[in-house]
């Protein structure tokens, strides 16, 4: 498992595994603040007090872990909304197909925040500590989708020097893309990577764990998240951006 720099591999065709300390992380008050609906506010207290203590608390039990692997020949549907990856077609729906029908290479990946986000959340819940519950709980949402964001920035760096860039990441459940197309992602990794699991109704374990594609490409472009035509409303994005 690589837990720190790691190299661009378009050729590889092993899953490069990837781990994270918190402190890696550009973990704030305001993010979590901003999660949890205070938008350009600062929470009441007792709330900051709450968050610096998860913050506190997440730094000693986050088990943050990952990883990528890269698929060439990327191919988008005849109806184009759909991504044709080997012998996989991916029923992304229109919006992701069209943001990566420049892509040369798709990358796939798999990250996690670890187990113990949903366990310490579910353990303050049924000790009437709501507040500290939902806070751990946004607190694990935030963690993973910096954990994608630290792997892309590592890798964006590597492919300016081969002219080369990113799409935004796309995860099953957003944009019109089923959450039952997460089989067909994890196909492509080992089974158990980075200690995350699939059930059969595609639900991942850990819970805080996120699935997705990136298109890379010569051409491709890094658009801004249209938030007004995707119905997912808790879209960890649409609150940060």
């Amino acid at each position: 498992m690589v837990a720190g720099p790691f190299r661009y591999n378009p050729s590889g065709s092993r899953p490069t595994e990837i781990k994270y300390d918190f402190s890696d992380l550009p973990v704030s008050l305001k993010m979590i603040e901003t999660m949890m609906g205070y938008n350009g506010e600062q929470a009441p207290d007792p709330i900051p007090g709450i968050i610096h203590e998860a913050l506190h608390e997440a730094a000693g039990f986050s088990d943050i872990r990952g990883g990528f692997t890269m698929v060439s020949n990327v191919r988008i549907s005849a109806d184009k909304k759909g991504i044709l990856l080997e012998d996989k077609l991916l029923l992304t729906d229109k919006i992701v197909a069209s943001n990566l029908k420049e892509a040369e290479t798709a990358l796939l990946f798999l990250f996690t925040a670890g187990i113990q986000y949903e366990v310490r959340s579910r353990d303050l819940m049924n000790h009437n500590d709501q507040i500290k519950g939902y806070v751990i709980d946004v607190l694990g949402s935030v963690v993973v989708e910096l954990a994608i964001d630290r792997m892309r920035q590592n890798l964006d760096d590597q492919l300016l020097l081969s002219n080369l860039k990113m799409t935004n990441p796309y995860s099953p459940g957003y944009c019109g893309w089923p959450v039952s197309d997460q089989s067909k992602l994890f196909s492509f990794f080992p089974d158990g990577f980075a200690g995350i699991t699939l059930s059969e109704s595609s639900l991942m374990s850990p819970i805080k764990s996120v699935s997705g594609i990136i298109g890379i490409g010569g051409t491709v472009r890094k658009r801004a998240y249209r938030c007004e035509i995707c119905d997912h409303t808790t879209c960890i994005y649409r609150n940060l951006l």
